[in-house]
């Protein structure tokens, strides 16, 4: 049987936690809150009581919600001219979160009661979260249908932003809360010109609460072919180190899109440019050389992909200048690994390995 692998990689990268200048807290640590609170935090959108707990299961209650919310769009420099008395007439006129309140109730992220209170101190529900939430994403009203909060909640599972939480009646725990937050940073806007064909970006870029760049998987800890000495949870990424907990290293060599603050990676995804190609000995051509591959591929068909002229080459795990391998290396090889990163169909990663 053949077993020659041919993949186009455009799997996106949701894979274990991702790196940042800290640890995640205790109590969120191996947790399915871990992710989404150490992306939060190096957002600078949460942070953590005194003890270094987050208290995922604890409740939040709604003025908590808005300032969270208020922070995630990129709107606390207004906070501080917001800072004075609310339309509500249960907010206290000295209370921490009036800044808070009267921003997002301002962008009509949440609102009242109807009968002229916040419901200031009130837990927040699924329900509330969801909706503050969608609205967040640049939808009102206007586009959803049906009752509240039913309305909104189809809205929200339309968009993905319930596909990891399930939404149920009764108040939101800090943890969910942080998990749907996150989920919508990751979701795109909504579009409001619809004569333009440019895609809407994604909520976490559109409010520039982070960076995105393309570029090549160079290295990383564990399988590092640059010349940087790098620390464990480092990358480098066109020549620029990053930060991350992300195990990446099945990916050293490809193109990938990413997300990422203060050269820390908040997202990861494998560009469609990639076609990963991996040709074991039995079917290796013996004119293959250091300049093109040529192999029997899995419909018995003769397939030759060239080298480029500047490609790396890794000989069993070790990065090696063209000029110290020869021909004989590739014919010889157990299993050869061919990234082709650019989509111009020449490999520009050779990954020789061989086995006894």
């Amino acid at each position: 049987m053949k077993k020659i692998l041919s993949i186009v990689l455009t799997l996106a990268l949701v894979l274990g936690s991702f790196g940042f200048a800290f640890a995640a807290p205790s109590d969120v640590a191996g947790t399915d809150y871990e992710d989404a609170v150490e992306r939060l935090m190096a957002l600078g959108i949460v942070d953590g009581f005194e003890d270094g707990t987050i208290r995922p299961e604890d409740s939040l209650t709604r003025e908590q919600f808005a300032k969270i919310v208020v922070l995630a769009l990129g709107l606390d420099d207004i906070v501080e001219f917001a800072n004075g008395p609310t339309q509500f007439s249960d907010v206290p006129e000295n209370s921490w979160a009036n800044g808070y309140i009267n921003v997002a109730t301002a962008q009509g992220l949440i609102k009242g009661y109807g009968n002229g209170e916040f419901g200031y101190g009130d837990k927040i529900t699924y329900a509330q979260v969801v909706t503050v939430l969608v609205r967040a994403l640049g939808y009102s009203d206007d586009d959803v249908t049906g009752l509240w909060p039913y309305n909104y909640i189809v809205k929200a599972k339309d968009l993905g932003i319930t596909d990891e939480v399930k939404v149920v009646a009764g108040n939101a725990n800090r943890g969910n809360a942080f998990r749907l937050l996150d989920a919508t940073l990751f979701t795109e806007i909504k579009d409001e010109n619809t004569e333009d064909a440019v895609v809407p970006g994604k909520l976490i870029v559109e409010k520039g609460l982070a960076n995105e760049l393309t570029g090549v998987l160079e290295g990383t800890y564990n399988k590092n072919y640059t010349s940087e000495e790098l620390e464990e949870n480092q990358v480098v990424i066109d020549g620029t180190v990053y930060k991350t907990n992300l195990d990446l290293d099945a990916y050293v060599g490809q193109k990938i899109d990413v997300l990422e603050k203060d050269e820390v990676v908040l997202n990861a995804e494998i560009s469609s440019d990639n076609t990963v190609t991996t040709v074991v000995a039995d079917d290796l051509d013996a004119t293959s050389t250091l300049d093109a591959v040529t192999y029997t591929d899995a419909d018995d068909e003769t397939q030759t992909i060239n080298i480029d002229a500047s490609a790396v080459y890794v000989y069993n795990t070790v990065k090696e200048a063209k000029t110290n391998l020869a021909n004989a290396d590739v014919t010889g090889a157990t299993e050869i690994k061919l990234i082709d990163n650019d989509a111009d169909e020449d490999a520009d990663y050779v990954f020789i390995t061989v086995f006894g």
